[in-house]
């Protein structure tokens, strides 16, 4: 494995926490609500995140999808969201705040993106 290297100052990378959500929850992008199967709504309190994050599907074209028109493993995709957080702000704080929603069954920061480091060289075979 490639050691990493940080990216160059200036860089904006967006951090994003990878959310999973519960059973039967789904998020709805144009009402900015999560719906679960039984008619529950939870719409994310605006001190939760910071004001300029947003929240996405991770499959954008099943999350606007009729559930009842989708396959399991089309509605099984459509738990996963990410939250897209503003350059240089730590998801660490708000995982835990993320993780207590009703929607959510799991929430994890994703991986820091970075560079291999310009020392390695590629293998020959």
């Amino acid at each position: 494995m490639m050691p990493a290297v940080p990216l160059p100052r200036g860089a904006k990378i967006a951090p994003t926490i990878e959310v999973k959500l519960g059973r039967g929850w789904r998020y709805d992008p144009e009402r900015g609500v999560f719906t679960s199967e039984r008619g529950e709504q939870f719409a994310p309190p605006r001190e939760a995140l910071p004001r300029t994050a947003k929240i996405v599907p991770k499959v954008p074209s099943l999350a606007r999808a009729a559930p009842a028109r989708l396959s399991k493993a089309e509605r099984e995709l459509t738990r996963f969201v990410q939250v897209v957080l503003p350059p240089r702000t730590d998801p660490a704080p708000l995982v835990a705040a993320i993780r207590r929603w009703p929607s959510v069954e799991d929430a994890q920061p994703a991986p820091k993106v970075s560079l291999p480091s310009a020392t390695a060289r590629p293998a020959r075979g």
